[in-house]
């Protein structure tokens, strides 16, 4: 590819990851979002780079756009925090070891801000910038669900013709058309606490109640379907020798289909008033997350303009499912054409060995760039 510089691109991926930006680490998230802005607006000055106007508590957003903020052609998605307490990179710092770049956050998903960055800076080289109107947003919290982010990231799609979330591909290098919906419950039982030797029959153990919430809950699994529940958490009581006035438990739900959502919160209707007659207090709060991202005919559309960027390089992309979410779920669920997982490929997400494939990150450049090139020539012509 004309204007890129491998070693340019490794600098600079070592550079982000020296920045420690675990999403509860308000001051690291700062200071890489500041890196990031001064990074593409150096670029050119037709480039504008800012922080988000959003409510969060936290750090803030970023967004990165060549024209002006109105309508964009393409919107690209990647975000700057990690799962990593601060200190992480004492024990796991930048290296290149058998092909594979290793350092907390490179995979996921450093390396994609890197490669979003140099595809700007191609673009301005050849000419291309001026063409099409893109938009990079830059996430400050997507690892803790995007909660306060995810009004932000559904305004910038709403003025824009696709989507492209800039996600690490497979190892294998697959991408991803599809997501599974995500919900998380907060399930507080509320019982009676008594001396478990005096007079245990006059108390409403919670833990027991939460128990049969479990059980009942797990029942509803369905891999088959795509549907998948996992209480992760629990926690209550005060000791052994007292029936539990409390417990909680917290629920992990994926599904491929809302119906099936709706079948989880008629069981959850079912429990409370089951826990009703047994004389405790059901207290749920939560529900979905993500919605569920499905492929449609526009996405479909999408895949074709995807393969034919990729067939100069003798490049197929293959198109996957995965149960994982990101900020895409948003975007699809409103109707825009949207894909995933076009970032450099590896493997080990979100724990201490993860990796890039650098042989991969010459290819995803190159898609990337040449789907930009080939949506705007479908726009403008």
């Amino acid at each position: 590819m004309e204007n890129f510089s491998l070693v340019e691109f490794l600098k600079d991926l070592e550079e982000l990851v020296s920045i420690e930006s675990g999403t509860s680490d308000t001051e690291g998230v700062i200071k890489i979002g500041n890196v990031i802005k001064e990074k593409f607006s150096a670029i050119s000055n037709t480039i504008t780079a800012r922080n988000a106007e959003m409510a969060t508590t936290k750090a803030p957003c970023l967004e990165i756009f060549n024209k002006d903020d109105k309508a964009f052609d393409v919107l690209l998605l990647c975000h700057m925090d990690t799962v990593f307490p601060h200190g992480t990179l004492e024990k796991v710092p930048f290296k290149i070891e058998n092909g594979k770049i290793y350092g907390a956050g490179a995979h996921d998903m450093k390396a994609s801000i890197v490669m979003a960055y140099h595809v700007f800076k191609m673009l301005h080289s050849n000419n291309e910038l001026d063409k099409i109107s893109i938009c990079l947003a830059v996430n400050a919290e997507e690892e803790i669900g995007s909660r306060n982010a995810k009004a932000w990231i559904e305004s910038l799609a709403k003025k824009s013709k696709y989507v492209i979330c800039c996600e690490p591909a497979r190892e294998n290098g697959a991408m991803i058309m599809e997501r599974k919906g995500l919900g998380r419950l907060k399930i507080e039982i509320h019982g009676k606490a008594v001396h478990a030797g005096v007079n245990p029959w006059d108390g409403v153990s919670a833990i027991n109640i939460l128990a049969h919430w479990i059980l009942e809950l797990n029942k509803l699994n369905n891999y088959e379907i795509g549907t998948s529940l996992n209480m992760g958490l629990i926690s209550g009581g005060i000791g052994v020798n007292t029936v539990a006035d409390y417990a909680c438990g917290q629920l992990d739900l994926r599904v491929e289909d809302m119906k099936e959502y709706d079948k989880i919160m008629a069981k959850v209707e079912e429990l409370k008033e089951w826990t009703a007659k047994e004389k405790g207090k059901a207290d749920v709060s939560g529900g979905i997350t993500r919605p569920v991202m499905k492929a449609t005919e526009k996405s479909m559309e999408f895949t074709k303009i995807v393969s034919e960027a990729a067939a100069k390089y003798n490049f197929t992309p293959e198109w996957i499912k995965t149960g994982g979410g990101s900020d895409a779920n948003f975007t699809a669920a409103l109707g825009v054409p949207t894909l995933d997982g076009f970032g450099p490929a590896g493997a080990g997400a979100h724990s201490e060995h993860e990796y890039v494939v650098m042989d991969t990150i010459i290819p995803h450049t190159n898609l990337t760039y040449d789907t930009i090139i080939a949506i705007g020539k479908k726009i403008h012509g």
